[in-house]
């Protein structure tokens, strides 16, 4: 039996509750800060007094979700084989958002309005968000590789259910509770509900996926400035982002690229893209000009 659908008596095939539920444990777990900096934090700055440029500015904490592309690739290519392709990037970054969130019950809300307290404090915010954008991207992939492309509404809708209950929880919940409980304790429950939907995770003994290509951590690769000089000398010109992709990640088959003279304009023929590389960034590249194996 797969680990990717169920059979029922009927013959029809269905998502295992299993694997929906530790998608949603996933998605949850990021969506407890993010609720938090996207609906709380705007109503805390302003109660304690910061100026409203400030917190206009904190919207710029949440840019690492925008740029997640340009590290997807390596997400998707560096791991460990003995903890999973996944799963070695989830847990890290899970458990370094759970002590990142902890560490902000250590400081003084009334004291925000200080430049030497609102600094590190924005710090700590935009490392969560870096640390959540991460694990986005690690967590879409698995969802991928879980999921038969036949199955996989089934993924888009717990994704976008635990999302948006972080946000709710992480939010307007926060708020709601920040008056009872103070904001230590706050804090202390975030980080223990980050803890608790990683245990499904951290139970979870995520197989070899037969069809990844990626070079695992403890494999060769070659030099950062290889690849770059690569990208200088192959991609720019020819405006081929698919390349670039490629070699950021290390494809170890970017060697199979292969250079094409037409009249005045050079086109690429790229292989060795990986899968979830594809899934995650796949809006900057089109089908007829990657192989994916």
């Amino acid at each position: 039996m797969s680990i990717n659908t169920v059979h029922s008596a009927d013959g029809q095939r269905h998502p295992p509750v299993y694997t929906l539920g530790l998608l949603l444990s996933l998605y949850l777990a990021q969506g407890f800060p993010a609720g938090f900096m996207t609906q709380a934090l705007p109503a805390i700055l302003r109660q304690y007094n910061v100026s409203l440029g400030l917190i206009g500015l904190s919207g710029m904490l949440l840019l690492p979700w925008a740029f997640k592309f340009l590290w997807a690739p390596v997400v998707d290519g560096y791991y460990s084989p003995r903890v999973g392709q996944s799963r070695s990037w989830i847990l890290p970054t899970q458990l370094g958002a759970a002590a990142l969130v902890a560490t902000l019950a250590l400081f003084d809300p009334v004291r925000l309005v200080e430049p030497a307290v609102l600094l590190p404090f924005f710090g700590l915010l935009l490392a969560i968000n870096l640390l959540g954008a991460t694990q986005d991207v690690a967590s879409d992939g698995l969802a991928v590789r879980m999921l038969d492309r036949s199955f996989r509404h089934w993924g888009n809708a717990v994704q976008v259910v635990g999302y948006r209950t972080g946000l709710i929880v992480g939010g307007g919940g926060l708020l709601l509770m920040l008056g009872t409980l103070g904001w230590p304790l706050v804090f202390v429950c975030m980080t223990g509900l980050i803890l608790l939907n990683t245990l499904p995770v951290w139970r979870f003994k995520e197989p070899v996926w037969p069809h990844v290509q990626a070079t695992a951590i403890t494999q060769h690769r070659p030099s950062l400035w290889s690849r770059f000089w690569k990208i200088l000398k192959y991609s720019l010109p020819s405006r081929c982002p698919q390349t670039v992709l490629q070699l950021l990640a290390g494809v170890p088959k970017y060697q199979t690229m292969k250079k094409k003279q037409t009249g005045k304009k050079h086109t690429f023929q790229c292989h060795g893209i990986t899968t979830a590389s594809y899934q995650t960034v796949g809006w900057l590249v089109t089908k007829k000009d990657v192989c994916i194996l």
